[in-house]
């Protein structure tokens, strides 16, 4: 998880080569919505974030398999006692698809809808509910209006 991208491709290269036409068919794919071309410096950060990818993908599949709780054995004062805690590879993970996506956006690749619409669903709720209450507060106004002038 913590390896270079660079020794990793070179790696599934010699020795995966599924793994690696993996990560070319996702640096293709992504590279087809990036607002630049191949062999400029933002496509080999784009390659080392398939990488990254196809790293955190295998290891999510490594945890389905262990489990995101562990059952460990640890001392519990004097005696040792089982216990059930958080699979330690879990926050490291977690990190790592975080700024995976968050490189994907900084490049352009990954719109904030795809990794995050939440804050834009948010947003515009709010758009929609202010303009209704700049509209009732209109609505308003004209029925106070069309009062005034019939009491004239």
């Amino acid at each position: 998880m913590y390896a270079d991208p660079a020794n990793v491709l070179d790696d599934l290269a010699e020795n995966d080569s599924q793994a690696y036409e993996w990560v070319m068919k996702k640096y293709d794919s992504y590279l087809d919505d990036a607002p630049f071309s191949d062999g400029s410096a933002k496509a080999d950060q784009l390659k080392q974030i398939c990488v990254q990818e196809y790293v955190v993908w295998t290891a999510l599949n490594l945890q389905v398999r262990s489990g995101v709780v562990i059952e460990t054995n640890e001392p519990d004062g004097d005696a040792l006692g089982d216990r059930t805690k958080e699979n330690p590879v879990d926050l490291p993970l977690d990190r790592m698809q975080r700024t995976v996506s968050q490189r994907l956006k900084e490049l352009g690749v990954l719109d904030d809808e795809a990794g995050g619409g939440v804050q834009q669903s948010k947003a515009d709720a709010i758009r929609e509910l202010m303009a209704g209450v700049d509209e009732a507060e209109e609505s308003e106004r004209s029925d106070s209006n069309s009062e005034e002038a019939a009491d004239d």
